[in-house]
């Protein structure tokens, strides 16, 4: 597959923002614009949630992947509205992962940019050893 990756960077070396706009295809791609219409939205830091529309580019029926430690009942309580109301809307389908629980089980510490990326190989239609995100 070819691949795309554009970056933009908050101006803040330590806790900034990051967004990860990526493409993947068949064919060489050359788009020159941020990812706009996404199938696949993925918020590493659930304190984002409150802060920023994670859900403003996500397409109609696009994957949300949530990293967070939170409980069933914590997600209720701390999910702002506005995002489940994005997220219904949308018809997205809804994920979350621990991915800082998974690293620690891994040995990794709280590494967690180092957790296994099984959570992305749905999207891109790549076969995965095995699920890692639950359905919510």
């Amino acid at each position: 597959m070819h691949a795309q990756a554009y970056f933009v960077y908050d101006s803040k070396k330590s806790g900034g923002l990051t967004q990860s706009h990526l493409r993947f295809g068949d064919s060489p791609i050359r788009q020159p614009y941020l990812v706009t219409g996404a199938d696949f939205v993925a918020c590493h830091n659930p304190a984002y949630v409150a802060k920023y529309d994670m859900v403003r580019d996500l397409k109609a029926g696009g994957l949300f992947l949530l990293n967070c430690g939170w409980s069933p009942a914590e997600l209720g309580e701390r999910l702002p509205a506005a995002i489940r109301r994005g997220l219904a809307d949308k018809q997205a389908r809804f994920y979350t992962i621990d991915a800082i629980a998974t690293a620690r089980e891994l040995g990794l510490g709280g590494r967690q940019n180092t957790a296994p990326p099984t959570p992305f190989f749905p999207p891109t239609g790549l076969d995965a050893p095995r699920p890692a995100a639950r359905a919510r």
